[in-house]
């Protein structure tokens, strides 16, 4: 196998992983997408929860029943940002397979490499103990707080150009090496 040919740079080779790099881009706008809405809505449901909490323990039924419809309100406008995040989620786990470190966020996946996509306010309150109501529906253990950051999204790019490129560079050359030797059959099947 000569090295030098299977990492000559050509255009084919470029094609694999510019593909990886534009899923993955997707994938951190798609992770953002869904951090924007949980930062406009998280707090403001984390205090819904309390005040419903404070209502059932003062028996204020129609307080409950106010808080529930505006909980049911915010979950449905939350509702198709997940519900977009969950149609994609297959790709999400293909990039995370042919690149462990994706920084997945953590405030939807207790992923051994994860990051948060939402600011430091939403995570306190989502971290606020009584809040714990909220992080069992959206079922979530907080881990400590770790922005996402440019140099993740760096070095996982870089990863998916390399094994992206690498892959290409390997199905190139397996399929050049198979199509000479079948050549060379052909050749000598010939009267």
């Amino acid at each position: 196998m000569c090295f030098k040919e299977l990492l000559r740079p050509e255009w084919k080779k470029f094609v694999l992983p510019i593909i990886f790099i534009i899923l993955f881009l997707f994938t951190i706008s798609t992770f953002y997408s869904v951090a924007s809405v949980m930062d406009k809505y998280v707090c403001s449901l984390t205090d819904l929860i309390k005040e419903q909490h404070t209502a059932f323990e003062n028996n204020d039924t129609v307080t409950i029943n106010e808080t529930q419809k505006k909980i049911n309100e915010t979950f449905q406008v939350i509702g198709p940002e997940f519900k977009q995040l969950e149609d994609f989620w297959p790709v999400v786990e293909f990039i995370k397979f042919i690149n462990p470190i994706t920084p997945v966020p953590c405030e939807l996946s207790l992923s051994d490499f994860c990051m948060f996509y939402i600011n430091e306010d939403t995570y306190n309150c989502l971290k606020s103990t009584e809040s714990s109501t909220l992080l069992s529906i959206i079922e979530l253990e907080v881990k400590p707080y770790k922005k996402a950051s440019i140099s993740a999204f760096a070095l996982s790019i870089i990863i998916l150009f390399l094994e992206g490129y690498l892959i290409s560079a390997v199905i190139l050359f397996s399929w050049r090496k198979l199509r000479k030797k079948m050549r060379k059959a052909s050749i000598r099947r010939k009267p």
